[in-house]
């Protein structure tokens, strides 16, 4: 009896310490994403520094910030007029 208790307390014991370094380590990731400027979780950042377009409409609307297809006159997110970026339309 006393070794099967003595068995359950050192598994428990063992896997709160996995529990416990694998959530440090999660922590850890996420601070050192945030410190070199990662985007964690997918999240969509605002303002700053945005990924390049390609030639691609990005809604004025500064919260939305949608980047559309190219094609696009109004913005597929929140239906905002787009600029008109065709090179044939200047001079």
């Amino acid at each position: 009896m006393v070794l099967g208790d003595l068995i359950i307390i050192g598994g428990l014991v063992i896997f709160g310490f996995v529990t416990l370094l694998a959530g440090m380590l999660h922590v850890l990731g996420r601070l050192i994403g945030w410190m070199v400027g990662g985007n964690p979780a997918g999240r969509r950042r605002r303002g700053g520094c945005r990924a390049p377009t390609y030639d691609r409409p990005v809604c004025p609307n500064e919260r939305c910030g949608y980047v559309n297809v190219p094609s696009a006159r109004y913005c597929a997110r929140c239906g905002h007029p787009l600029p008109d970026t065709d090179i044939d339309n200047y001079g």
